[in-house]
C-alpha cells in the first residue's frame, strides 16, 4: 500500500487561493498521463507531464509569525498556505504543479523567486503552521465529487484514449521595470534593493504550445500515425 504524504502550497491573496484550487482540481482531472510535453526554454528538453495520485483532504493553514522561510529556495515563504494529502510517489504530481503554478499565477515572487510551488511537508515544515486550520475545502472543490471517487482514486484516470500531442515551451525574460530599477547598481547594491522590494515581479513569462501527432498513456505518435495509434488504445484498454 502507498504511503500517504503530504504538501504544501504557499500563498498571500484569497484570489491565489482560488487559482492554486483550480490547478488542483485540473491535476485531480487528468489520467495517469497528460496529453502536454513542456520545457521551460527554447533551448530545453520537452518532458511529458505526468500526474500521481489524487491531492485529498485540502486546507488552508496559516504560517506562525516568524516561521515563514526567507527565500523561496529555502521553503514556503508566504503567509498561508494549502495543505493536501496523497498516495503514492510525489515526482510526477510535482512536477505537474510546478508547471502549472508557474503558469497560473505569473506575479507571485519573493525576493526575485517565484514563490508558489509544491513543497513536500515534513513534520518540522508543518510545526511551522498553526495546528487548526483556517478553511477546510470541500471535496467539489478540487474535483473529488463525482461517481467513481473513493478519495484515492478516480475511476477514469487510466483509460487510453488518444490525444493531440500538445508541445508548450516557456519563455522567460527579465521585467523591464525591474531592470531599470537595477541600472547602474553594484551588486551589493543589487541585493538590497531585492531585499527593499521582496515581491516585486522580476521576469515576465510568455508561453508557445504547438499541436503536432498523437499520444496514448506516455506513447508519442506522429502525425500520420494516427491509425497505429488507435490500435494501441485499442489493445491497450483490452489489455
Amino acid at each position: 500500500m502507498d504511503q500517504e504524504q503530504t504538501h504544501l502550497i504557499p500563498f498571500r491573496t484569497p484570489a491565489e487561493q482560488e487559482l492554486i484550487l483550480d490547478v488542483i482540481k485540473q491535476h485531480n482531472g487528468e489520467g495517469a498521463y497528460t496529453d502536454e510535453y513542456v520545457r521551460y526554454g527554447p533551448e530545453g528538453e520537452f518532458e511529458l507531464l505526468r500526474v500521481g495520485q489524487p491531492f485529498t483532504s485540502a486546507v488552508v493553514l496559516d504560517a506562525k509569525p516568524g516561521q515563514m522561510f526567507a527565500s523561496p529556495h529555502e521553503g514556503p515563504a508566504l503567509p498561508k498556505a494549502i495543505l493536501v494529502s496523497q498516495d503514492g510517489n510525489r515526482v510526477d504530481a510535482a512536477t505537474f504543479m510546478r508547471w502549472h503554478l508557474m503558469r497560473a499565477l505569473p506575479s507571485a515572487y519573493r525576493l526575485t523567486v517565484h514563490a508558489v510551488d509544491c513543497y513536500a511537508c515534513s513534520k518540522q515544515l508543518r510545526k511551522r503552521y498553526a495546528k487548526e486550520p483556517l478553511e477546510r475545502i470541500a471535496k467539489k472543490r478540487i474535483g473529488l465529487s463525482k461517481p467513481g471517487v473513493n478519495g484515492h482514486e478516480l475511476a477514469h484516470r487510466d483509460l487510453p484514449r488518444v490525444r493531440p500531442a500538445k508541445w508548450t515551451t516557456r519563455f522567460c525574460v527579465q521585467n523591464p521595470e525591474w531592470t531599470a530599477m537595477l541600472n547602474g547598481l553594484t551588486k551589493e547594491e543589487r541585493a538590497r534593493c531585492a531585499r527593499m522590494n521582496p515581491d516585486v515581479v522580476t521576469h515576465i513569462a510568455s508561453y508557445s504550445t504547438v499541436a503536432k501527432g498523437f499520444v496514448v498513456w506516455d506513447k508519442y505518435f506522429e502525425e500520420g500515425e494516427r491509425e497505429s495509434a488507435e490500435s494501441y488504445a485499442a489493445i491497450a484498454g483490452c489489455a
